[in-house]
Protein backbone atom coordinates (compact mmCIF):
# COMPACT_ATOMS: atom_id res chain seq x y z
CA UNK A 1 0.00 0.00 0.00
CA UNK A 2 1.50 3.57 -0.65
CA UNK A 3 2.90 2.70 -3.72
CA UNK A 4 1.02 3.86 -6.95
CA UNK A 5 0.81 2.69 -10.51
CA UNK A 6 0.98 6.66 -11.48
CA UNK A 7 2.24 9.84 -10.08
CA UNK A 8 0.58 12.50 -8.86
CA UNK A 9 0.34 15.60 -10.65
CA UNK A 10 1.67 18.45 -8.78
CA UNK A 11 -1.36 21.18 -8.10
CA UNK A 12 -1.18 24.67 -7.32
CA UNK A 13 -4.29 25.98 -5.69
CA UNK A 14 -4.87 28.44 -8.77
CA UNK A 15 -4.86 25.42 -11.05
CA UNK A 16 -6.80 23.00 -8.51
CA UNK A 17 -9.19 25.93 -8.23
CA UNK A 18 -9.85 26.24 -12.16
CA UNK A 19 -10.29 22.31 -12.42
CA UNK A 20 -13.06 22.50 -9.68
CA UNK A 21 -14.88 25.35 -11.34
CA UNK A 22 -15.01 23.61 -15.10
CA UNK A 23 -15.96 20.13 -13.46
CA UNK A 24 -18.97 21.71 -11.71
CA UNK A 25 -19.34 23.48 -15.09
CA UNK A 26 -19.73 19.97 -16.68
CA UNK A 27 -22.26 18.71 -14.47
CA UNK A 28 -24.80 21.69 -14.52
CA UNK A 29 -24.48 21.58 -18.51
CA UNK A 30 -23.60 18.48 -19.72
CA UNK A 31 -24.79 16.21 -16.93
CA UNK A 32 -27.64 18.47 -16.08
CA UNK A 33 -27.28 17.38 -12.21
CA UNK A 34 -29.85 19.05 -9.85
CA UNK A 35 -29.03 22.05 -7.71
CA UNK A 36 -29.04 20.37 -4.59
CA UNK A 37 -26.11 17.92 -6.57
CA UNK A 38 -24.33 20.79 -7.50
CA UNK A 39 -24.07 22.36 -4.18
CA UNK A 40 -23.14 19.42 -2.67
CA UNK A 41 -20.15 18.62 -4.94
CA UNK A 42 -19.16 22.12 -4.34
CA UNK A 43 -18.89 22.03 -1.04
CA UNK A 44 -17.03 19.05 -1.25
CA UNK A 45 -14.29 20.66 -3.50
CA UNK A 46 -14.23 23.15 -1.46
CA UNK A 47 -13.25 21.12 2.06
CA UNK A 48 -10.73 19.26 -0.13
CA UNK A 49 -9.22 22.45 -1.65
CA UNK A 50 -8.59 23.42 1.81
CA UNK A 51 -7.15 20.75 2.42
CA UNK A 52 -5.23 20.35 -0.70
CA UNK A 53 -3.38 23.90 1.00
CA UNK A 54 -2.81 23.06 4.88
CA UNK A 55 -1.37 19.79 3.25
CA UNK A 56 1.03 20.87 0.39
Amino acid sequence: MGDYPFQFPEFSSESLNETAKKFINYLKIEKNYSQNTINAYSIDLKFFSSFVKKNN
